[in-house]
């Protein structure tokens, strides 16, 4: 699927009026938080140089996503997501750049990946059935982890590492509005019943804003557990 570039999302880092379409990627993701894997190689990473040598890439099943073999060049790729490629030796994952559009940075913990809870349920035998970010479902005996909290998992087999509560004085990610790409420490969480979101307080340098909890991603206790910037 295709569709006219000029209609991409604004974090997409493409030339919108050179050419008409891009191909729009499959994936759990929000369209604004991924990429897809065909402009990646192409565009940001450089491996390839047309859309047929990506295809004859994957084909080669040469191409992993979170250390799983892509089947098909026109999946998505997501918001801290990590590329790897048989035969060279270095990894990417995707971030917010500095002007807040999603870019690729070359990571050496390309065997571990920061996901949020955004769903759970209780499963028969009291464990957790854990929905996270990308549409991936693991399943944990620990029941103090609740939506909105974090994790650091490995790749490719999604194992639980350590566990971040949104909570005062850890270390996020702020993936919406004008401090996107940034890390910021929690300074607290103003809760609100109803249908208003949870609003965090937070300090990146010298400046301290506020905003929503969908524009937090919990990274780490004192410092990001994987690289981010």
């Amino acid at each position: 699927m295709k569709i006219k570039r000029i209609a991409a999302p604004r974090t997409w880092p493409i030339k919108r009026k050179q050419g008409t379409w891009v191909t729009f990627p499959k994936s759990s993701f929000k369209k604004e938080e991924c990429l897809p894997l065909t402009l990646i190689l192409k565009d940001l990473i450089g491996l390839c140089a047309s859309s047929r040598e990506v295809k004859k890439l994957v084909n080669l099943g040469s191409v992993f996503v979170n250390g799983r073999r892509v089947k098909k060049p026109e999946i998505g790729v997501g918001l801290f997501d990590v590329i790897s490629i048989t035969g060279v030796k270095k990894s990417w994952r995707l971030v917010y750049d500095s002007t807040r559009k999603l870019s690729v940075i070359i990571c050496s913990d390309g065997d571990k990946k920061v996901v949020r809870v955004v769903g759970k349920t209780v499963l028969s035998k009291g464990s957790l059935q854990l929905n996270l970010t990308g549409g991936i479902n693991v399943v944990s005996s620990k029941k103090t982890i609740n939506v909105d909290d974090s994790l650091l998992v490995s790749i490719p087999d999604f194992k639980i590492i350590e566990h971040f509560k949104p909570v005062k004085g850890v270390l996020a990610y702020i993936v919406g509005g004008s401090h996107k790409g940034e890390l910021a420490m929690v300074l607290g969480v103003k809760d609100f019943k109803g249908v208003q979101e949870n609003m965090f307080s937070l300090k990146s340098g010298k400046n301290e804003f506020q905003t929503p909890k969908s524009n937090v991603f919990i990274m780490g206790k004192n410092k990001e557990a994987v690289k981010v910037l």
